[in-house]
């Protein structure tokens, strides 16, 4: 792979040829594309590449840049954690669950949204709202489940 010139390489293989692994780059019309050089159906197996926080990262990092602003929501840290966000049809509520399909906990959970919100509400948790962030206030259990609304209303945070 020789990704065309002004494209930035992200990540390389390791070894004596290191190829890019991935890279990205921004067309002359704004079009925002992320490669990953690599077959995805072959590498489902590599969880040193899948379950790797740096290659969460990575996923993370382009995932922003090509919606052009933050995420939802991220628990970083975290890579055989599901989570699913959704708003509402407003825009002024936003919910996320978040399942747990390892066998070990999700320790201290924080997750970063993409704006500040005014109260949040909990189902099977509690927590705070911290700016930014909700700050869950005990472990995901292996195979366990956690969810929250945040939204713009000011209303007592419930536990």
């Amino acid at each position: 792979v020789r990704p065309a010139p002004g494209a930035e390489v992200l990540a390389r293989y390791a070894g004596a040829d290191p190829a890019p692994l991935a890279y990205r780059y921004e067309s002359a019309d704004g079009r925002r594309v992320t490669v990953l050089a690599f077959d995805a159906e072959k590498a489902l197996t590599n969880e040193r590449l899948w379950k790797s926080y740096c290659f969460q990262r990575l996923l993370l990092d382009q995932l922003a840049w090509l919606a052009r602003g933050p995420l939802p929501a991220v628990c970083a840290g975290n890579p055989a954690l599901y989570l699913r966000a959704a708003r509402s049809e407003d825009g002024g509520a936003l919910t996320v669950g978040l399942w747990n399909v390892f066998p070990d906990a999700v320790l201290d959970p924080v997750i970063t949204l993409d704006r500040a919100y005014g109260s949040v509400r909990f189902l099977n948790c509690g927590g705070r709202l911290e700016g930014r962030a909700v700050r869950l206030d005990r472990d995901i259990p292996p195979f366990g489940f956690a969810a929250f609304e945040v939204s713009d209303r000011k209303e007592p945070q419930k536990r």
